[in-house]
């Protein structure tokens, strides 16, 4: 290892699908980073991306793992490489791996609320990256809340629909069910009025035979 060195230069394993979170969460395991870099995708065929350690014993720990065939970002083996001279386009793009650079919107605004919105960066450069992360996480925040809302909004549509459905069926059951009681009223008093009918007839009949045999000149 070249003394003092605390930076190694990935020299296999970054692909399009690489990012600087997931690099940083891996390589915090051996110690803490300081600086992570990767090149934009329309340079990483030509570019090396980075990390940088707080200590010597970090980097080696991650060097070691690196020769060993131990690391792996997104399921591709990384090799590394010690970084000894630096190119001046990752000089110019070094930057602090701790705090807003590698943290999701969610814990941004979570870091906004809890400090208030106040907080510098520790210089004008730094302060420009978070002025974009937080414009650009408020965007995300911007976007996500107008999609809630929009399904927020089709849910009650959808449950407003299925309740005047229900009211609906409910009102056409009770309609039906009105008319079988109607139908079976109408049918009960018909039933009743025959049943009298049939009952009168009979009497009739057998009082008018009864008065003839009595030899009656009555007349009924």
């Amino acid at each position: 290892m070249p003394g003092g060195t605390t930076a190694l230069d990935l020299v296999q394993g970054i692909t399009e699908y690489s990012s600087r979170i997931a690099l940083k969460m891996l390589f915090t395991q051996f110690g803490e980073v300081t600086a992570c870099w990767i090149p934009p995708l329309e340079h990483r065929s030509n570019e090396r991306a980075y990390v940088k350690f707080g200590t010597t014993k970090a980097a080696q720990a991650a060097y070691e793992a690196s020769q060993a065939g131990q690391l792996f970002l997104d399921g591709v083996a990384l090799k590394a490489e010690w970084r000894m001279a630096p190119a001046r386009t990752q000089d110019s793009r070094d930057f602090e791996a701790r705090g807003s650079n590698l943290m999701t919107s969610r814990d941004l605004m979570r870091a906004q609320m809890r400090g208030g919105g106040k907080g510098g960066a520790r210089d004008g450069g730094g302060k420009g990256r978070r002025d974009l992360d937080m414009g650009g996480s408020r965007a995300l925040m911007d976007r996500a809340s107008g999609g809630s809302r929009r399904n927020d909004d089709r849910e009650r549509e959808r449950e407003k629909d299925k309740k005047a459905k229900d009211r609906e069926r409910s009102r056409e059951r009770d309609r039906k069910r009105k008319s079988r009681s109607r139908d079976r009223k109408r049918r009960e008093r018909s039933r009743s009025r025959s049943r009298k009918r049939s009952e009168e007839r009979p009497a009739l009949q057998d009082g008018a035979v009864a008065i003839e045999e009595e030899g009656t000149t009555a007349v009924i």
